[in-house]
């Protein structure tokens, strides 16, 4: 297996999650990565092991001779960093969200076509065991219809938000809050699992913690939501309600209800899965068990049991042309970037968006 060369922008995510994992699979060589705005290079060689630390993206993609751009950057930098990559012959893969807005999705996809390469988007929850069998269960109709999606995320986000600064995260002109950290992948999950498209939704953002002043007294304000509400419909007649409360004190997790005319199949923070045909009682179903390697590092070992998948399919997409019907692409991230905006428009204008 001949490795792809990689260099990866942003050393928080990029630097924690994508060097480790990509390091240890024999098809990647991280051989370079950028810090955007920490700069701290010495210990980001120190963090990943790699020597090559740039402080400047585009010095980057100048001096190394990249097979993959890995761009782990805020949301609002990654049309420009994916744009400028395939200029340079590379192929990419995206942070979730893809980008802003559609113009700016629609610009990277135009990008794309135009170098003859490849963009993913890292969607990675979509290779979880767990939501795998959900897919296969759907995919073969085995609950029949589906009639409804419930799916419900809480966690306990409150003392964080109101004792610590958050910085990009709660800002709106950076794609931050939690409709573009989770709301994306929630969004990109049941669009996945259903395999067709939304028709209309309605939806509410909310910022229940707007401010935080520290202990210097220094007030940093907040515009990107902390929680989110949103319900629609698919054009098949399928319902759906997904939300998400961060600003609480206790969190239940990740529920998915997914009601069918002949079954449900429920998933529970993406490691349980319970099957239930008709009147009949739900019973688990067997999941593989994904371990990360014993040295991988704690933020890593969380991530590895999707990631690892993930860069699996990714390497044979890049390396035989073979793309994997499950395997995220800027077709996709640009699906969700539409139900994205969507959203936003009917938080901003209070009331039904169709699509």
């Amino acid at each position: 297996m001949k490795p792809l060369r990689v260099g990866i922008i942003g050393t928080g995510f990029g630097a924690d999650v994508h060097a480790p994992i990509m390091q240890s699979h024999p098809g990647f060589d991280v051989i370079s990565v950028c810090s955007v705005a920490r700069g701290n290079i010495g210990k980001v060689q120190k963090q990943t092991g790699i020597e090559n630390i740039y402080i400047d993206w585009k010095e980057m993609l100048e001096k190394e001779q990249l097979d993959l751009v890995s761009i782990a950057a805020i949301p609002s930098l990654h049309c420009e960093m994916a744009v400028t990559s395939f200029s340079y012959g590379a192929h990419v893969l995206c942070e979730k969200p893809m980008a802003l807005n559609l113009d700016e999705t629609k610009k990277m996809m135009r990008a794309q076509e135009k170098s003859s390469r490849s963009g993913f988007v890292n969607f990675e929850w979509r290779f979880l065991s767990a939501r795998q069998i959900v897919k296969k269960i759907l995919s073969e109709e085995q609950i029949g219809k589906v009639l409804h999606i419930d799916y419900d995320i809480s966690f306990p986000g409150y003392h964080a938000l109101t004792t610590e600064n958050i910085g990009w995260a709660g800002q709106q002109k950076n794609f931050g809050g939690m409709l573009g950290a989770m709301g994306s992948h929630m969004i990109d999950s049941i669009l996945w699992w259903m395999d067709e498209e939304v028709s209309t939704l309605i939806a509410q953002l909310n910022v229940h913690i707007p401010e935080f002043t520290d202990e210097h007294g220094i007030t940093e304000y907040r515009d990107a939501d902390d929680s989110f509400f949103i319900s629609g419909k698919f054009k098949s007649g399928t319902t759906f309600k997904m939300q998400l409360m961060s600003a609480a004190n206790h969190g239940f997790g990740s529920v998915l209800k997914i009601y069918g005319s002949k079954g449900t199949v429920v998933l529970n923070d993406d490691q349980i899965v319970q099957l239930g045909f008709e009147n009949q009682s739900l019973e688990n179903i067997d999941i593989e068990d994904i371990q990360a390697p014993k040295d991988m590092p704690y933020t890593a070992s969380r991530y590895y049991p999707a990631f690892k998948p993930f860069l699996d399919k990714l390497y044979e997409a890049i390396v035989s042309n073979r793309i994997d019907p499950d395997l995220p692409t800027f077709s996709d991230g640009h699906k969700t970037q539409a139900i994205l905006d969507a959203v936003r428009q009917s938080s901003d204008k209070g009331k039904k968006v169709t699509l």
